[in-house]
């Protein structure tokens, strides 16, 4: 997540995030994935790379934090191929 995994880029343009190879993409290289607010790319950057203590001290509007809820847990069955009871629970009672 620290840049394009083309070209290096930190930023340019829209920015693209494929779960697959679990890389960062800038729109000028032209690869496909996800498509990334600067908002959610700055706390996904943030969840990765900052201090334990510190991971979640962050805030994004509701859309986004949903959009990354939706990101992290496709990253999570693309490369685990498992899925867990207990975000299965979690879903259930938000649903609720």
């Amino acid at each position: 997540l620290t840049g394009c995994a083309e070209c290096g880029t930190y930023t340019q343009g829209e920015m693209f995030f494929d779960r697959r190879n679990g890389c960062l993409y800038c729109s000028g290289c032209g690869k496909s994935g996800e498509p990334l607010t600067a908002g959610l790319l700055a706390a996904m950057r943030h969840i990765c790379l900052s201090d334990p203590k510190k991971v979640f001290s962050f805030t994004l509007p509701d859309a986004s934090l949903m959009k990354l809820s939706a990101i992290t847990e496709g990253y999570m069955h693309t490369h685990l191929n498992h899925s867990f009871r207990t975000l299965q629970f979690y879903k259930s009672v938000i649903s609720m």
